[in-house]
């Protein structure tokens, strides 16, 4: 079985379970053990909605809220792979337009978001990573 990411809503908690099946050497089908519950919560994907700067070792970032985020997860750095990248966390109910400085001025940096939320037995589940964004800062 599969799910149908167009079937699941934003901010929900879902719950399965894992039922394995083999084949054995005549052919028969068995099932194994289930396995215990797991569950998980959906957040959508970030959409990043404004990079902006001043060229003086500042940029401005604005990303869509997700009612649902507990907190934002922001990583940005000097490569496009976001090596030796700075994570910067923004907590939900602060705004969604937020600015870095003390970047080096004339330098190309990289940029992403993502919301998070802590879900279940205070596991933190995350949205898929925005688009990776270049600017000259």
């Amino acid at each position: 079985s599969h799910l149908c990411k167009e079937a699941i809503t934003n901010g929900q908690e879902y719950s399965f379970t894992v039922t394995p099946y083999f084949i054995d050497e005549n052919g028969n089908k068995h099932k194994g053990g289930d396995s215990p519950e797991l569950t998980w919560t959906y957040l959508i994907n970030m959409v990043m909605l404004n990079l902006t700067s001043n060229y003086s070792g500042e940029l401005t970032i604005t990303w869509a809220p997700n009612p649902y985020a507990g907190y934002y997860e922001v990583v940005y750095g000097l490569s496009e792979e976001l090596t030796s990248a700075v994570v910067v966390i923004y907590m939900a109910d602060q705004p969604t337009t937020q600015s870095i400085d003390g970047l080096i001025p004339g330098s190309y940096y990289y940029i992403k978001v993502r919301s998070c939320v802590l879900g279940m037995n205070n596991k933190i589940y995350y949205s898929d990573w925005s688009q990776t964004e270049p600017i000259i800062v």
